[in-house]
This record gives structure tokens, C-alpha cells and sequence, in this order.
């Protein structure tokens, strides 16, 4: 008869324990939860914050050629046309000469083509110059030399591929203070960028030099061609425009 009364409280306290233990596990899995959060919230934070650096990169990008008055995006199309302009760029070597670059201006009745070049580049040449491009070759000579100017034109018999200059009225002219682009020869695309600069019968190009730039052309900044190098010192390059070209070395009409 005494065992009857506790069989109530037996059960009272089952039930209380699958309370707790329930309340427990609830507890637990909040506590692994805060937890789980702690650990990748971090995480989440650094995306969102790398995600919003990108500003920085993308305005220091054109802060080099901020100087030049030039975009990223100008600066892109302005080499993309200096690389297709690069196929026209011929080395100039020839014994007794310092040699550099040259490119082909214009072909003549199918059978001739006509290559400009700096004087300083074939200048006491003994023989033929020798124009390169990759692997191929073709023998020149020099018909016209210029000591105002600076420049030399050397004829091939030959027709070579993508004049620059077929058309004497298509040239750019170089403005003092705008961006200009000097394309010598090689596939490297190792083009000279600077800014204009007025000097004595010619432009100049300061901190744009070395021998591989002589004779080369240049494209002024909306990628027409403008003018050549005929000259380069610790300074930079000194420029002749095509206008003065058409006085000198060609009937431009």
C-alpha cells in the first residue's frame, strides 16, 4: 500500500528530465550556432571588404599617364594601333652605319617601295642597308638625304607590305603638350609614351630614347600617323612632323 503515492512523483520527475535535457540541447545547438557565426562572419566580412577595394586599383591605374591628358582605355586603343603599325617597322643595319629603325612610307607603280628613316641611322654607310623584319630581309639603298630635316628615304625594289604614308595628305600634325607614341622595330612592343615638347625646327619627346628609336615613326595621340624620330640623346628624342617631311623628302602636292 506504500508504494502507491510515490508512483506520481516517479513520473513527475521524468518528465522534468526530458524538459531539461531537451532545454539543454536547445542550449547547445544556439551555443554552437553563436559559435559557427563567430567563425565565418570574418569570413564574410573580408569578401564585402576586398570586394569594395577595387576603387583604388582602377584610379591609380591611369594615374601614369594622368600627365599625358590620357585614359586607361585611350592609352589600350593607342597601342593596339601601335602594334599593327609595328608590322611596318623594318631594323636598318648597313656597314659603317649606327643602323635603327625605319619604316615603309609608300610603294610606287606596283614595283617600288619607299622606306623613311633617320639620316644619323644609314649616315656613312658603305654598300647597301639592310632592312630586317623576323626572319625575312630586303637589300636597300639611300636615294635622298636631308641635313635640314634629318631624314633619309631608301628605295627597294621590291613591293613590301602595309605603307604607312600612301597617301601624302594623310598625316597627323604633332601639337605641343598632347601624348605621342614612338613605334621602333621588334615584336617586343617596347612602345615610347611621353609628352610633346617644342624644340628648335622640330619637336621632342623627353625621356624617350635609346638607339632603337631612331628612325622611328611616331603616332600622335589618336594613333594617326605624325612624324619620325631622327635623333635620340640622354634627354629624350627629337621629332621631324610628316609636314616637314613633305618639304624635304616627298612632293606631298
Amino acid at each position: 500500500m506504500s508504494a502507491v503515492p510515490q508512483l506520481p512523483s516517479t513520473r513527475v520527475r521524468r518528465r522534468r528530465r526530458r524538459h531539461v535535457g531537451a532545454l539543454l540541447a536547445a542550449l547547445a545547438y544556439v551555443l554552437a550556432g553563436f559559435a559557427l557565426y563567430q567563425l565565418v562572419a570574418p569570413a564574410f566580412d573580408h569578401k564585402a571588404g576586398s570586394g569594395s577595394r577595387p576603387e583604388p586599383t582602377v584610379a591609380t591605374a591611369p594615374a601614369a599617364q594622368g600627365d599625358l591628358g590620357i585614359g586607361p582605355r585611350e592609352l589600350l586603343a593607342l597601342r593596339a594601333v601601335a602594334s599593327r603599325v609595328q608590322q611596318s617597322v623594318y631594323s636598318a643595319r648597313a656597314k659603317g652605319a649606327a643602323g635603327g629603325s625605319a619604316f615603309v612610307a609608300w610603294t610606287q607603280q606596283g614595283k617600288v617601295s619607299f622606306v623613311l628613316t633617320a639620316r644619323s641611322a644609314v649616315s656613312g654607310a658603305s654598300g647597301e642597308v639592310v632592312l630586317k623584319h623576323g626572319r625575312r630581309s630586303w637589300p636597300a639603298r639611300v636615294v635622298r638625304s636631308d641635313p635640314v630635316t634629318g631624314l633619309a628615304v631608301l628605295r627597294v625594289n621590291s613591293i613590301v607590305d602595309r605603307p604607312l604614308w600612301q597617301r601624302a595628305d594623310n598625316r597627323a600634325p604633332l601639337r605641343r603638350g598632347a601624348a605621342a607614341m614612338v613605334v621602333p622595330a621588334g615584336t617586343t612592343g617596347a612602345f615610347g609614351l611621353g609628352e610633346l615638347a617644342k624644340a628648335e625646327r622640330a619637336f621632342s619627346l623627353p625621356r624617350v630614347g635609346g638607339p632603337k628609336y631612331v628612325g622611328a615613326p611616331v603616332l600622335n595621340e589618336d594613333g594617326r600617323l605624325a612624324g619620325i624620330v631622327v635623333d635620340v640623346s640622354a634627354r629624350g628624342s627629337r621629332l621631324v612632323s610628316l609636314a616637314d617631311a613633305c618639304r624635304r623628302v616627298r612632293a606631298c602636292g
